[in-house]
């Protein structure tokens, strides 16, 4: 971790005893309804050497930090159950690891496994903190990410900073107060198997039909053309073509040995 910032590796078995007793104090000497595990819950991509003490160099995978974090919160949330059973749990997660799900390598954070895992997932809807140019755009955005995820919204709590740590000045109450979230632009699915029976009985059409994910896919791999030449590509979807870049159309097409052609 960043040498200002140190924190206990849950593979350490001393790290955890530690963190297990404080648990089992707070859980028999003060009255709570629920577990809010912090934002200091996250592995960066450096760590943990201890995961591998008999390994010099050998780092866990992303998938192995991110288990490690879900089996240590879990490990507490028993021993708090053995004392408060009713006790609900929850999970502070970056907004980076919303909009950006990649960045699970960064933080060993995962959005949708979190909604799953633990009663409420509270996502950090933080603008300022977060450097965002436009913080009602940026809410807008983290809100539609977190809307197209099966039950992200009922999941989910949002948590809202008060101060832009930027300044050191209270964010105007009325700015809070007066959010309100776009209006729905995708209609709730019924269910994927249902939307293709529906249309196979004339019952409207579903909703990622092959004129709208065609468009999705091209897109896509026009991305990666655009990274393997290196060129910025003026895209001619008519034509197939790319006529600011002829020598990047080599990529969108396979050539076939005599006798394999389509």
């Amino acid at each position: 971790s960043r040498p200002d910032y140190w924190r206990l590796s849950p593979w350490e078995p001393e790290a955890r005893r530690i963190i297990s007793e404080i648990y089992e104090d707070l859980a028999r000497h003060a009255a709570f309804d629920g577990v809010l595990f912090h934002d200091d819950a996250y592995l960066n991509d450096h760590e943990d050497a201890a995961a591998f003490p008999d390994e010099p160099g050998r780092l866990p995978t992303v998938r192995e930090r991110t288990d490690a974090l879900f089996e240590l919160t879990d490990e507490m949330m028993e021993v708090v159950r053995r004392h408060r059973p009713a006790a609900r749990s929850a999970r502070n997660l970056y907004a980076r690891v919303v909009l950006e799900p990649e960045s699970e390598a960064w933080f060993a954070q995962n959005f949708v496994r979190s909604l799953d895992h633990y009663d409420h997932t509270a996502v950090m809807a933080m603008p300022f903190m977060e450097g965002a140019r436009d913080a009602g755009r940026w809410l807008d955005r983290l809100l539609e990410r977190v809307a197209a995820v099966p039950g992200g919204l009922a999941g989910t709590v949002f948590e809202l900073q008060s101060v832009d740590w930027r300044t050191q000045t209270p964010v105007p109450a009325e700015e809070l107060a007066g959010y309100e979230p776009p209006d729905p632009t995708i209609t709730p699915s019924v269910g994927h198997h249902q939307e293709w029976v529906d249309a196979c009985r004339g019952e409207g059409e579903t909703l990622c039909h092959f004129g709208y994910s065609m468009r999705i896919t091209e897109t896509v791999l026009l991305g990666n053309v655009a990274y393997r030449s290196g060129r910025t590509l003026e895209w001619d979807a008519e034509r197939f073509a790319i006529p600011n870049a002829h020598e990047a159309e080599g990529y969108l097409q396979r050539g076939y040995r005599p006798g394999w052609t389509l």
